[in-house]
């Protein structure tokens, strides 16, 4: 899928479904993973036991059809109902357990339980929970003042332009900065900043020492003065 040609459809991908297959195996499965700019990362680790071998990938997308409704089945995203055509942004359950609203439904998906005056929320993705306390009206589902509607969620196979086959014959350990919800997890302050980060691939290579450097750099910033007249 070519991202600047198709970014309406990727906008509606809630989060993917990875199967790595090889002949006589049986699959290797990464659910629920979250999109970050267009795309997943994984770590080779969690697919090891295959390396060596010829691998066959296969992508499927946990996509907002546009369906709305809190009684349609399956999975669901959240939306705010802003304008006339049924649009708005996404709902997300954040770590301080409110929700914050987002462009797209990038890393939003839930199993949810509507009760009419109730709406619990699980997120697949990182296993948040909230309970949503709703004001039935005329003019639709309230709460904290807003229009809000389930969208159904469904699943689809993606095709891809070229193999979805690869090898892969070693794993480099390395750092990432993302954490299991595939988010930056930094708390800057104004002379420091907490940075949690996650080794990978530990466990399939060996490791010179059991030591890994870390280059710290400072960025430099570029000032910007305003003219006044």
């Amino acid at each position: 899928m070519n991202a600047s040609q198709n970014q309406p459809s990727i906008n509606r991908i809630a989060a993917l479904k990875l199967t790595f297959s090889v002949d006589g195996r049986e699959p290797i499965v990464l659910d629920y993973l979250p999109l970050a700019n267009n795309g997943v990362t994984i770590d080779l680790s969690e697919i090891s036991e295959l390396m060596n071998e010829e691998v066959h990938l296969k992508v499927e997308a946990y996509y907002d059809t546009g369906v709305a409704g809190f009684e349609t089945a399956g999975y669901h995203t959240l939306q705010r109902i802003t304008n006339k055509d049924g649009g708005g942004e996404y709902l997300i359950i954040n770590a301080e357990n409110n929700l914050s609203l987002q462009a797209n439904t990038n890393g939003i998906l839930y199993e949810s339980i509507f009760t009419k005056d109730t709406l619990e929320l699980n997120s697949l993705i990182d296993n948040r929970k909230k309970t949503l306390d709703l004001e039935i009206t005329e003019s639709g589902v309230i709460y904290n003042y807003d229009t809000i509607i389930a969208k159904q969620i469904d699943i689809a196979e993606l095709s891809a332009s070229g193999d979805n086959t690869f090898t892969f014959d070693s794993i480099i350990p390395g750092v990432s900065l993302l954490n299991d919800e595939g988010r930056l997890d930094i708390a800057a302050a104004l002379k420091y900043a907490e940075v949690k980060i996650q080794l990978f691939g530990t466990d399939a290579s060996p490791i010179q020492n059991d030591t890994i450097y870390l280059d710290i750099f400072l960025k430099p910033m570029k000032l910007v003065r305003q003219k006044q007249n």
